[in-house]
Protein backbone atom coordinates (compact mmCIF):
# COMPACT_ATOMS: atom_id res chain seq x y z
CA UNK A 1 0.00 0.00 0.00
CA UNK A 2 1.36 3.44 -0.79
CA UNK A 3 1.99 5.63 1.95
CA UNK A 4 0.14 8.78 1.83
CA UNK A 5 2.23 12.00 2.97
CA UNK A 6 1.39 15.49 3.37
CA UNK A 7 3.69 18.55 2.36
CA UNK A 8 3.36 21.31 4.47
CA UNK A 9 5.96 24.33 4.17
CA UNK A 10 5.80 28.07 5.51
CA UNK A 11 8.01 30.54 6.93
CA UNK A 12 6.94 29.23 10.52
CA UNK A 13 8.42 32.26 11.79
CA UNK A 14 7.52 31.48 14.77
CA UNK A 15 5.85 28.74 14.16
CA UNK A 16 3.04 28.54 16.86
CA UNK A 17 -0.84 26.83 18.00
CA UNK A 18 -2.36 27.79 14.68
CA UNK A 19 0.39 25.62 12.96
CA UNK A 20 -0.43 22.65 15.50
CA UNK A 21 -4.15 22.95 15.04
CA UNK A 22 -3.96 23.17 11.30
CA UNK A 23 -1.74 19.89 11.65
CA UNK A 24 -3.77 18.11 13.68
CA UNK A 25 -6.56 18.64 11.31
CA UNK A 26 -4.31 17.38 7.92
CA UNK A 27 -3.98 14.20 10.12
CA UNK A 28 -7.12 13.82 11.77
CA UNK A 29 -8.59 14.10 7.58
CA UNK A 30 -7.31 10.23 6.84
CA UNK A 31 -6.32 11.41 3.60
CA UNK A 32 -2.83 11.05 4.81
CA UNK A 33 -0.72 9.03 7.05
CA UNK A 34 1.95 11.24 7.71
CA UNK A 35 2.79 14.66 7.51
CA UNK A 36 6.46 16.44 6.19
CA UNK A 37 6.73 19.90 7.54
CA UNK A 38 9.22 21.52 5.33
CA UNK A 39 10.30 25.46 6.19
CA UNK A 40 11.18 27.77 3.89
CA UNK A 41 14.87 29.43 3.96
CA UNK A 42 13.83 32.01 1.53
CA UNK A 43 9.74 32.28 1.62
CA UNK A 44 9.12 33.83 -2.40
CA UNK A 45 6.17 35.70 -1.02
CA UNK A 46 7.86 37.33 1.59
CA UNK A 47 11.10 38.61 0.58
CA UNK A 48 13.42 39.71 3.36
CA UNK A 49 10.59 39.55 5.68
CA UNK A 50 11.82 36.66 7.72
CA UNK A 51 13.26 37.79 10.87
CA UNK A 52 14.49 34.61 12.45
CA UNK A 53 17.22 32.80 10.80
CA UNK A 54 16.43 29.11 9.07
CA UNK A 55 17.91 27.75 11.83
CA UNK A 56 15.97 29.01 14.50
CA UNK A 57 12.74 28.66 12.97
CA UNK A 58 13.73 24.84 12.38
CA UNK A 59 14.82 24.30 15.78
CA UNK A 60 11.29 25.83 16.53
CA UNK A 61 9.19 23.62 14.76
CA UNK A 62 11.29 20.24 16.56
CA UNK A 63 10.46 21.77 19.66
CA UNK A 64 6.86 22.33 18.92
CA UNK A 65 6.12 19.35 17.46
CA UNK A 66 8.24 17.46 19.60
CA UNK A 67 6.91 13.47 20.24
CA UNK A 68 4.60 13.47 17.35
CA UNK A 69 5.70 9.93 15.22
CA UNK A 70 3.10 10.95 12.01
CA UNK A 71 5.27 13.92 11.56
CA UNK A 72 8.63 14.93 10.23
CA UNK A 73 10.73 18.22 10.21
CA UNK A 74 13.09 18.47 7.33
CA UNK A 75 15.58 21.26 5.83
CA UNK A 76 14.76 19.92 2.41
CA UNK A 77 14.27 23.18 0.81
CA UNK A 78 17.07 24.18 2.32
CA UNK A 79 19.14 21.59 0.31
CA UNK A 80 17.06 22.25 -2.71
CA UNK A 81 17.88 26.10 -2.70
CA UNK A 82 21.07 25.62 -3.52
CA UNK A 83 20.86 23.57 -6.44
CA UNK A 84 20.84 25.01 -10.20
CA UNK A 85 17.48 22.59 -10.71
CA UNK A 86 16.39 21.27 -7.48
CA UNK A 87 13.32 19.44 -9.08
CA UNK A 88 16.28 16.88 -10.71
CA UNK A 89 18.37 16.97 -7.77
CA UNK A 90 20.41 13.74 -6.78
CA UNK A 91 21.52 14.80 -3.45
CA UNK A 92 22.07 12.29 -0.92
CA UNK A 93 19.22 12.39 1.65
CA UNK A 94 19.52 11.29 5.47
CA UNK A 95 17.96 7.62 6.46
CA UNK A 96 14.88 8.72 8.00
CA UNK A 97 14.00 11.02 5.54
CA UNK A 98 13.87 8.37 3.11
CA UNK A 99 12.21 5.77 5.84
CA UNK A 100 9.63 8.17 6.65
CA UNK A 101 8.57 9.17 2.74
CA UNK A 102 8.78 5.20 2.05
CA UNK A 103 12.50 3.99 0.02
CA UNK A 104 14.94 2.04 1.62
CA UNK A 105 17.23 3.70 4.04
CA UNK A 106 19.75 1.16 3.44
CA UNK A 107 20.79 2.17 -0.41
CA UNK A 108 21.92 5.36 0.37
CA UNK A 109 25.97 4.55 1.44
CA UNK A 110 26.87 8.19 2.43
CA UNK A 111 25.82 7.57 6.05
CA UNK A 112 27.59 5.35 8.81
CA UNK A 113 26.21 2.10 10.11
CA UNK A 114 27.29 3.17 13.77
CA UNK A 115 25.14 5.98 13.40
CA UNK A 116 21.76 5.81 11.60
CA UNK A 117 20.30 8.85 10.37
CA UNK A 118 23.98 10.89 10.67
CA UNK A 119 26.89 11.46 8.57
CA UNK A 120 30.66 12.25 8.83
CA UNK A 121 31.15 15.63 9.30
CA UNK A 122 33.00 15.86 5.97
CA UNK A 123 30.30 14.99 4.07
CA UNK A 124 27.17 16.81 2.37
CA UNK A 125 25.44 17.53 5.49
CA UNK A 126 21.33 17.80 5.81
CA UNK A 127 19.12 17.96 8.49
CA UNK A 128 15.73 15.84 8.53
CA UNK A 129 14.91 14.63 12.30
CA UNK A 130 11.69 12.92 13.12
CA UNK A 131 9.98 14.87 16.23
CA UNK A 132 8.99 11.69 18.23
CA UNK A 133 10.72 9.30 20.17
CA UNK A 134 12.48 11.88 21.69
CA UNK A 135 12.94 12.46 25.74
CA UNK A 136 10.45 15.99 25.99
CA UNK A 137 12.00 16.98 29.02
CA UNK A 138 15.84 16.69 27.69
CA UNK A 139 14.28 18.96 24.26
CA UNK A 140 13.98 22.00 26.21
CA UNK A 141 17.67 21.51 28.14
CA UNK A 142 19.55 20.19 24.81
CA UNK A 143 18.19 20.91 21.88
CA UNK A 144 20.76 19.26 20.15
CA UNK A 145 20.08 15.83 21.86
CA UNK A 146 16.37 16.08 20.50
CA UNK A 147 17.43 16.27 17.15
CA UNK A 148 20.16 13.67 17.24
CA UNK A 149 22.93 16.01 15.44
CA UNK A 150 22.26 19.17 13.43
CA UNK A 151 25.24 19.64 10.88
CA UNK A 152 24.72 22.78 8.03
CA UNK A 153 23.45 22.38 5.09
CA UNK A 154 26.14 21.65 2.02
CA UNK A 155 29.56 20.80 1.16
CA UNK A 156 31.59 23.23 3.75
CA UNK A 157 35.05 22.34 5.37
CA UNK A 158 35.23 22.58 9.21
CA UNK A 159 36.11 26.75 8.77
CA UNK A 160 32.70 27.12 7.04
CA UNK A 161 30.96 25.47 9.14
CA UNK A 162 32.25 27.33 12.21
CA UNK A 163 32.10 30.76 10.33
CA UNK A 164 28.41 29.62 9.26
CA UNK A 165 27.28 29.08 13.00
CA UNK A 166 29.11 32.09 14.18
CA UNK A 167 27.10 34.60 11.90
CA UNK A 168 23.59 32.85 12.43
CA UNK A 169 24.19 33.22 15.93
CA UNK A 170 25.75 36.59 16.49
CA UNK A 171 25.30 38.33 13.02
CA UNK A 172 28.20 40.84 11.40
CA UNK A 173 27.98 42.89 14.39
CA UNK A 174 31.51 43.62 15.87
CA UNK A 175 32.93 41.23 13.89
CA UNK A 176 35.37 41.58 10.53
CA UNK A 177 34.23 40.96 7.50
CA UNK A 178 36.97 39.08 6.08
CA UNK A 179 37.66 36.61 2.68
CA UNK A 180 35.99 33.76 4.43
CA UNK A 181 32.90 35.86 5.56
CA UNK A 182 32.42 36.90 2.31
CA UNK A 183 32.39 33.75 1.00
CA UNK A 184 30.04 32.90 3.07
CA UNK A 185 27.94 35.80 2.51
CA UNK A 186 28.20 34.94 -1.23
CA UNK A 187 27.17 31.19 -1.30
CA UNK A 188 24.08 32.23 1.07
CA UNK A 189 23.00 35.19 -1.94
CA UNK A 190 23.38 32.41 -4.38
CA UNK A 191 20.40 30.22 -2.96
CA UNK A 192 17.19 30.02 -4.77
CA UNK A 193 13.42 31.09 -3.55
CA UNK A 194 11.78 28.01 -1.98
CA UNK A 195 9.03 27.37 -4.90
CA UNK A 196 6.50 24.73 -3.96
CA UNK A 197 6.88 23.29 -7.74
CA UNK A 198 10.34 21.99 -7.36
CA UNK A 199 9.79 20.24 -3.96
CA UNK A 200 6.87 18.67 -5.79
CA UNK A 201 9.22 17.67 -8.56
CA UNK A 202 11.85 16.58 -6.37
CA UNK A 203 9.81 14.15 -3.66
CA UNK A 204 7.71 12.81 -6.83
CA UNK A 205 10.93 12.12 -8.64
CA UNK A 206 12.67 10.62 -5.67
CA UNK A 207 9.83 8.46 -4.01
CA UNK A 208 7.56 7.44 -6.97
CA UNK A 209 5.92 4.80 -4.76
CA UNK A 210 4.58 7.56 -2.20
CA UNK A 211 1.60 9.02 -3.06
CA UNK A 212 2.09 13.37 -2.22
CA UNK A 213 -0.55 15.60 -1.28
CA UNK A 214 0.00 19.28 -1.18
CA UNK A 215 -1.44 20.86 2.44
CA UNK A 216 -2.42 24.48 3.51
CA UNK A 217 -5.04 26.72 5.11
CA UNK A 218 -7.93 28.43 3.23
CA UNK A 219 -5.83 31.53 2.96
CA UNK A 220 -2.87 30.17 1.05
CA UNK A 221 -5.79 28.13 -1.39
CA UNK A 222 -7.72 31.57 -2.02
CA UNK A 223 -4.14 33.33 -3.26
CA UNK A 224 -3.06 29.85 -5.07
CA UNK A 225 -3.33 30.88 -8.35
CA UNK A 226 -0.88 33.88 -7.78
CA UNK A 227 1.84 30.53 -7.06
CA UNK A 228 4.87 29.88 -9.41
CA UNK A 229 3.32 27.04 -12.08
CA UNK A 230 0.24 26.45 -9.85
CA UNK A 231 -1.38 24.45 -13.17
CA UNK A 232 1.50 22.33 -13.08
CA UNK A 233 1.15 21.71 -9.21
CA UNK A 234 -2.45 20.80 -9.65
CA UNK A 235 -1.24 18.39 -12.08
CA UNK A 236 1.03 16.39 -10.00
CA UNK A 237 -0.86 16.38 -6.51
CA UNK A 238 -3.90 16.56 -4.70
CA UNK A 239 -4.45 19.58 -2.68
CA UNK A 240 -5.31 18.90 1.10
CA UNK A 241 -7.11 22.26 2.47
CA UNK A 242 -7.80 22.46 5.81
CA UNK A 243 -10.43 25.76 6.38
CA UNK A 244 -13.96 26.63 8.01
CA UNK A 245 -16.78 25.10 6.54
CA UNK A 246 -18.20 28.00 4.32
CA UNK A 247 -15.34 30.03 3.33
CA UNK A 248 -15.62 31.45 0.19
CA UNK A 249 -12.91 31.01 -2.36
CA UNK A 250 -14.66 33.35 -5.20
CA UNK A 251 -11.29 35.34 -4.99
CA UNK A 252 -9.55 32.28 -6.99
CA UNK A 253 -9.58 30.27 -10.07
CA UNK A 254 -13.10 28.43 -9.66
CA UNK A 255 -11.54 25.21 -11.07
CA UNK A 256 -8.51 25.18 -7.99
CA UNK A 257 -11.28 24.68 -4.88
CA UNK A 258 -12.49 21.86 -7.43
CA UNK A 259 -9.17 19.86 -7.49
CA UNK A 260 -9.04 20.25 -3.37
CA UNK A 261 -9.91 17.69 -0.96
CA UNK A 262 -11.06 19.94 2.10
CA UNK A 263 -10.41 18.76 5.89
CA UNK A 264 -12.99 19.92 8.80
CA UNK A 265 -10.71 22.50 10.54
CA UNK A 266 -11.62 25.09 13.20
CA UNK A 267 -8.95 27.56 13.20
CA UNK A 268 -7.05 29.36 15.93
CA UNK A 269 -7.32 33.20 15.67
CA UNK A 270 -3.14 33.86 15.62
CA UNK A 271 -0.64 34.87 13.17
CA UNK A 272 3.03 34.90 13.71
CA UNK A 273 3.11 38.35 12.41
CA UNK A 274 0.53 39.11 15.96
CA UNK A 275 3.19 36.77 17.93
CA UNK A 276 6.05 38.80 17.04
CA UNK A 277 4.27 42.18 17.75
CA UNK A 278 3.26 40.98 21.00
CA UNK A 279 6.64 39.79 21.92
CA UNK A 280 8.26 43.72 20.72
CA UNK A 281 6.15 45.05 22.33
CA UNK A 282 5.98 43.35 25.55
CA UNK A 283 2.12 42.34 25.82
CA UNK A 284 2.69 39.11 25.61
CA UNK A 285 3.09 36.49 28.68
CA UNK A 286 4.09 33.24 28.47
CA UNK A 287 0.52 32.08 29.54
CA UNK A 288 -1.10 34.43 27.04
CA UNK A 289 0.89 34.14 23.69
CA UNK A 290 -0.46 31.94 21.48
CA UNK A 291 3.06 29.27 21.28
CA UNK A 292 4.19 26.10 22.51
CA UNK A 293 5.38 26.37 26.05
CA UNK A 294 8.86 25.01 24.51
CA UNK A 295 8.22 27.42 21.84
CA UNK A 296 8.59 30.31 23.64
CA UNK A 297 10.99 29.30 25.92
CA UNK A 298 13.52 29.16 23.25
CA UNK A 299 12.77 32.68 22.15
CA UNK A 300 13.58 34.39 25.19
CA UNK A 301 16.29 32.16 25.45
CA UNK A 302 17.53 33.07 22.28
CA UNK A 303 16.20 36.84 21.81
CA UNK A 304 14.52 36.37 19.08
CA UNK A 305 12.63 39.33 17.20
CA UNK A 306 14.01 41.80 19.79
CA UNK A 307 11.78 44.23 21.62
CA UNK A 308 10.76 43.72 25.39
CA UNK A 309 10.39 39.73 24.86
CA UNK A 310 8.09 37.67 26.27
CA UNK A 311 7.15 38.91 29.84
Amino acid sequence: MMKRVGIFGGSFDPVHRGHLKIAESFLKSRVIDRLLILPAPLPPHKPGQVQASFRQRLEMLLLAFSGQKEVLISDLEQLLSAEPDPGESNSPLPPNLMQFLGSDPTRNDLFTADKPGLREETEDESLAVRTGNEDKDARSEDLSEVAGEMWLNRQMDQDEIRIRKEIEREGFAGREYNQETEKHVKKERQRRPSYTIDTVVFLQNRFPETLFYLCMGGDSLATFHEWVRWEEILERVTLLVAARPGTDYSCTRPEIPEKAIFADHDPVDVSSTGVRGQIRDGSGTYESVDLPEAVAEYIGREGIYGGYGIN
